[in-house]
């Protein structure tokens, strides 16, 4: 009896606690993807360096600005922090240091609008400005007492901007404080006069006299001088993140989500529209929140779903993770992934980072599927992806590294660059799921593979693909073996293998590290039914 089975090779990430049973289909540096009918698997980009620090630091996080310096015409902006410095990119690819922010964690930024552009950097301890029109440097912004007596300071781990308000949050409390519209639209802020806490009247007795001061002193108060803040409503849940969506600031908890507009009242009061049922799901990683559009993710936690992945839609929440990732959460430390997202044509990216586990995984928005994402690290094994952030800027995809690079995505460029000048492959590999014919022993007697042949440049070197053959299910696997992909101009070859021998339960996994572009469309196995004992 002969079989075949098509397109094994084409699909997402599909695994199970019991691999050899259940699945094991998976891709690394490769991606699902499909044109009408055609379905085929995409290479992602190389990383092409672009700018560089002076020395090795870790990029904490990154922003794009909607308006740039008045002095360059410049339309827009791109800043990005690598170690305790925020750096202004020019598009010459140069540096220019603005200032320094605390030392470690994520970074968080936001955007005022209004009359005056400002970027504001949070840092978990200090919140500051930069003007985008004029230039200069950081202004730090005088951060209010907390609202609980005799606890000091408040330190925000996440800056938001909705309608003009600033919303920053506070670390290890469940309060948010917020300003009201464009506080730093200039230097001064005109305030009344205030005395043991009551208003200071004119000589008529009706007037309340003013006073101009500083405005980076006092964003969070109102003209009364009082502090304007909210809590969590529908839990006592300390806040451990903000983040803002057009008119909807999502305000994250480790047990609950609880969603926020800007009231439209008087005083413009802030109104909980929405919430997550109690100990039902939070935020399990406080810097894993990252959008695509009107849609965002974020690593969540609770009695609901244990660890996962959650994605929201306005108030809608769905969970995207399947249990392998799940238990991949599990083994990763308690509030230690982040995340950021990026576009490639149709494809919509969610990139998990999971520094515990070493790990990069990302969601795919086109088709839900996840795959992985790996770069080859100082010992020749994979490490997850050096990329700690992704931002668009100036119609191109900037990636930011943990060792200082600058690098821009390249659809034509199937390396990445580092520091001291050397490229590394990306090497693109995609396994399949068990092959099974109900359990039954049977002889691969040919193995095929579609995908662009005769299409390199280079006409003396033929692009090698490796393929390695699991007969237990994807526990183990054998010897990897080459086949060519066809020199320059031989579009009628096909990839293959033949002689695999006997299995029961078959896996194939398939390599490739050549620095050119790759897309599988199908794989054909060729089999015959025996009844020898394996």
């Amino acid at each position: 009896m002969a079989a075949k089975v098509t397109n094994m090779l084409v699909g997402a990430t599909d695994r199970a606690k019991f691999a050899a049973v259940q699945g094991s289909a998976w891709s690394d540096n490769i991606y699902y993807s499909r044109n009408g009918k055609n379905e085929y698997m995409e290479s992602v980009p190389g990383l092409k360096k672009f700018a560089m620090t002076a020395t090795s630091a870790v990029c904490r996080g990154s922003y794009v600005s909607t308006i740039g310096l008045r002095s360059e015409s410049s339309p827009e902006d791109l800043f990005v922090v690598f170690g305790a410095t925020l750096y202004r990119v020019t598009p010459a690819g140069a540096l220019q240091a603005l200032g320094t922010v605390a030392p470690s964690g994520r970074i968080s930024f936001a955007e005022t609008g209004g009359p005056r552009a400002l970027l504001l950097v949070a840092d978990g301890v200090n919140l500051q400005a930069y003007d985008l029109l004029e230039g200069g440097a950081l202004k730090p912004v005088q951060l209010p007492e907390r609202v609980t007596e005799g606890r000091g300071i408040i330190q925000p781990t996440h800056v938001a901007v909705v309608g003009g308000s600033v919303v920053v949050n506070d670390a290890g409390s469940g309060y948010c404080y917020y300003s009201k519209a464009y506080p730093l639209a200039s230097d001064t802020r005109t305030m009344f006069q205030m005395q043991d806490g009551k208003p200071v009247y004119a000589s008529d007795g009706v007037t309340v006299l003013t006073e101009d001061l500083d405005a980076f002193a006092h964003v969070f108060e109102d003209d009364y001088h009082v502090q304007q803040y909210f809590n969590t409503e529908s839990s006592s849940d300390n806040i451990n993140g903000i983040y803002a969506v057009g008119p909807t600031l999502y305000v994250f908890g480790p047990k609950t989500v609880e969603i926020w507009q800007r009231g439209t009242g008087e005083y413009e009061d802030w109104v909980r529209t929405s919430y997550t049922a109690q100990n039902s799901f939070g935020l399990e990683a406080p810097f894993s929140v990252a959008s695509s559009g009107s849609v965002v993710y974020f690593v969540a936690s609770g009695a609901q779903y244990g660890k996962c992945v959650m994605m929201a839609t306005g108030t809608s929440f769905k969970k995207i993770s399947e249990q392998w990732l799940d238990d991949k959460l599990l083994e990763n430390p308690e509030g230690q992934a982040y995340g950021f997202c990026y576009s490639e044509g149709e494809h919509n990216f969610f990139v998990m980072q999971l520094p515990g586990c070493n790990e990069t995984w990302v969601y795919d928005a086109l088709d839900g599927g996840w795959h992985q994402r790996s770069t080859v690290g100082d010992l020749g094994t994979d490490v997850r992806w050096r990329a700690e952030s992704v931002a668009y800027w100036r119609e191109k995809f900037y990636a930011f590294t943990r060792d200082g690079l600058v690098c821009t995505f390249m659809r034509d460029y199937f390396v990445e660059d580092f520091r001291d000048g050397s490229t590394r492959p990306v090497i693109r590999r995609r396994q399949t799921g068990v092959v099974v014919d109900n359990f039954r022993p049977f002889t691969i007697e040919e193995l095929a593979v579609e995908c662009n042949v005769g299409m390199f440049e280079d006409y003396d070197t033929e692009p090698q693909m490796m393929l390695e053959v699991s007969k237990d299910g994807g526990h183990t696997f054998g010897t990897a073996k080459a086949a060519g992909l066809g020199r320059r101009g031989q579009y009628s070859h096909r990839v293959r293998w033949r002689n695999l021998g006997y299995n029961r339960k078959c896996v194939v996994r398939v390599s490739f590290s050549a620095p050119v572009d790759l897309v599988i469309s199908s794989c054909e196995i060729r089999a015959t039914a025996t009844e020898a004992m394996i």
